[in-house]
């Protein structure tokens, strides 16, 4: 009966395993306190990173693990991944990809073309039980066949970009572009987030990248901020934030002053409309 159904608590009040003698660390709390709270970011803290797992009579210890915005817990959409090595730093943090889903724009041959290192970095993360999918474009991704029935607890997109149509960054019709990438992807992230999940976006906070107004675009697809965290290229080891079109397509670029936006559905019932 239990196993077909879902819940929002779980509640077990002073879990014990009795006097047994020794005990066995790997199974067994014993006088010891576990607590989990929400903290400001919106994920799951606990001491000493346990979380306790009840199943079928049984009580076991589990380790979670978290990179900087994110856990192993977490069900995370990752749009627009260029050689994928941030999806790779983040299954490597967690030991495990099989909450994750990582997509690409371009196709899987365009990936061997752009970026040298593309192909193993997807190879290791798909061993990590992560799934990939190419082709996939932000501003549709809520109609793909694979992502439709999926939610997800974070949706991220680094560094979003439409290209190089002209010759400076600072161009309205450049920004035009822009803007357009980042609002089809709001549009759609919002219809695939879990209740209390968050949009995550990494952008340039400098001019002429200001002019995109992130906040303001993602407040027309029902979404508020929820928090602006400066980003760090450090925090994720092994991840290298590539150009992803025109010549240079394989470089990476300054991330000069820069944060990671987060967006939570401002009205459950408007994202229903």
């Amino acid at each position: 009966m239990l196993k077909e159904q879902f819940f929002d608590r779980i509640v077990f009040n002073f879990p014990h395993a009795g006097f047994h003698g020794k005990e066995d660390e790997n199974w067994v709390v014993n006088h010891q306190t576990l607590h989990a709270r929400n903290t400001r970011s919106g994920g799951l803290q606990t001491e000493n990173k346990w979380v306790v797992v009840a199943m079928e009579g049984e009580t076991r210890v589990a380790d979670v693990k978290k990179i900087k915005h994110y856990w192993s817990s977490h069900k995370i959409l990752l749009v627009g991944e260029g050689d994928f090595s941030f999806s790779l730093s983040l299954a490597r943090a967690f030991g495990s990809g099989a909450n994750m889903v990582a997509t690409s724009h371009d196709t899987r041959e365009m990936l061997e073309t752009k970026h040298e290192t593309a192909v193993g970095n997807v190879e290791e993360i798909e061993k990590l039980g992560c799934l990939v999918l190419h082709g996939i474009d932000a501003s549709e991704m809520s109609e793909n066949e694979v992502l439709k029935p999926m939610k997800f607890d974070r949706i991220v997109f680094n560094f979003p970009h439409a290209g190089y149509h002209t010759r400076w960054e600072h161009q309205k019709y450049q920004i035009k572009l822009h803007r357009r990438v980042v609002k089809g992807f709001f549009k759609n992230a919002g219809l695939m987030l879990e209740k209390n999940g968050e949009t995550h976006i990494t952008h340039k906070i400098a001019y002429p990248f200001c002019k995109w107004k992130v906040e303001k675009l993602a407040q027309k697809s029902g979404l508020i901020l929820k928090e602006e965290c400066i980003f760090s290229r450090e925090d994720y080891p092994g991840y290298i934030n590539k150009r992803g079109d025109g010549r240079r397509s394989n470089g990476t670029f300054p991330v000069g002053k820069c944060s990671t936006f987060k967006f939570k559905i401002a009205n459950e019932d408007w994202m229903k409309n």
